[in-house]
């Protein structure tokens, strides 16, 4: 969904993340990022609330970022812990 934020959806629940407010330098690899950043939150045995904020937070710092630049995680928790969950159902 871009800048309009993301929605997982799992059998028990589903969860909007607002997006965060980032400067847009580029997109490439913003999906990827996304998905690593859910993964690492699926293998690290995060909750699904917990996860969906760092995937989040992958896909944010991919964009404000100039090409295929790499991020670091702390970095990423920095900005997972400012994501916006709200439960839809």
């Amino acid at each position: 969904m871009g800048g309009n934020g993301s929605i997982l959806v799992t059998k028990d629940q589903a969860l909007y993340a607002s997006p965060l407010s980032v400067n847009v330098k580029g997109t490439v690899g913003a999906g990827d990022s996304m998905l690593a950043g859910f993964i690492h939150g699926l293998t690290q045995n995060f909750d699904i609330p917990t996860t969906l904020a760092w995937a989040t937070a992958c896909g944010a710092l991919a964009v404000s970022q100039e090409g295929t630049q790499a991020f670091e995680k702390s970095d990423v928790e920095k900005l997972a812990a400012m994501v916006l969950i709200s439960i839809i159902r």
